[in-house]
């Protein structure tokens, strides 16, 4: 009898990558139409959602909740403190790119990995980049909530012999107005002066809708 020469491990990663191609795909799509019938890359008009109904913590253990994102525009990442490249390289373009927001900007890092991202070692990592940058997470069932709430696809790797594992997740900058609704989506690769063009851009736009 022949026997297949897929390991379990392999079947997994291919199915983690065929999840998270699917997903670029979709955000891609959705950039495209949004450019060709607004003009502005990254803009999603009319909003698609409102984010409500969530309960996670920030760094130092207070409750983050929908109140949070009122009155203020937030740009947020979602990563992990493990990430090796992707998530510390973002954030240190965030640093570099935020000096040009306008002052009522929050940038937000977003953990897909509770079970290892306690509030402490967030807050760790997100001063690490820049003080001011507001680190959030949460439960299991509530950040996996949240994350599938705003649109954003995470799943964990199978983990080694060490029981070390990785955590595959959009790498997007996602906007959200202070009406708490999705109104963009800044999709990699990006660099600090495109993320403050797009970022202003599909800020205009929206304030001038009213």
């Amino acid at each position: 009898m022949l026997k297949s020469s897929f390991s379990p491990r392999l079947l997994a990663a291919a199915a983690v990558a065929l999840t998270l191609g699917a997903a670029a795909a979709w955000l891609t799509d959705s950039v495209r139409l949004t450019r060709s019938a607004r003009g502005t890359e990254g803009l999603l008009w009319p909003p698609p959602k409102t984010l409500e109904g969530f309960a996670l913590l920030d760094q130092s253990g207070a409750p983050f909740t929908p109140e949070r994102l009122e009155g203020k525009w937030s740009v947020l990442f979602f990563g992990f403190t493990n990430c090796p490249d992707i998530c510390p390289n973002t954030l240190r373009l965030l640093e570099r790119a935020s000096p040009a927001f306008p002052a009522d900007t929050q940038v937000v890092f977003v953990s897909v990995d509770p079970e290892r991202d306690s509030p402490e070692s967030v807050a760790q990592y997100v001063r690490f980049f820049d003080p001011g940058f507001i680190g959030v997470t949460g439960t299991p069932d509530s950040m996996a909530e949240f994350t599938r709430s705003v649109g954003v696809l995470s799943m964990r790797t199978e983990a080694d012999e060490h029981g070390n594992y990785s955590v595959d997740h959009s790498a997007a900058l996602f906007l959200v107005d202070p009406r708490r609704r999705l109104v963009g989506i800044i999709s990699q690769p990006f660099t600090e002066e495109s993320v403050s063009r797009l970022y202003l851009e599909i800020r205009n736009f929206v304030e001038r809708q009213g």
